[in-house]
């Protein structure tokens, strides 16, 4: 599958909490945007989707690298219900990532 949307930078623990808790209130009431530097990106969510946690660690340099990952996936009907990219003027709450 092709990357729609892609973002990731350092950030402090208040600040990845709160984009989280924005995730979670999109998925609850069934509508995503996420917003980077480059792009916009609003996503319907399901009533009924799967998810998965994983948690790995590795070695790095100055102790143990650990990665918590968190992954939703779901069926659309189609590719326009399944991501629609949007311009400055999409509506609903986004969040800068």
């Amino acid at each position: 599958m092709p990357d729609l949307f892609e973002a990731g930078r350092p950030a402090s623990r208040e600040t990845v909490a709160d984009l989280l808790r924005t995730v979670a209130d999109g998925v609850e009431t069934g509508s995503v945007a996420l917003v980077s530097e480059d792009a916009r990106l609003a996503l319907e969510v399901p009533a009924d989707l799967e998810y998965e946690l994983e948690v790995e660690t590795g070695r790095a340099a100055d102790g143990v690298a650990v990665e918590l990952e968190c992954e939703l996936s779901w069926v659309a009907g189609d590719e326009h219900e399944a991501a629609v990219p949007t311009g400055p003027e999409a509506t609903g709450e986004t969040k800068d990532v």
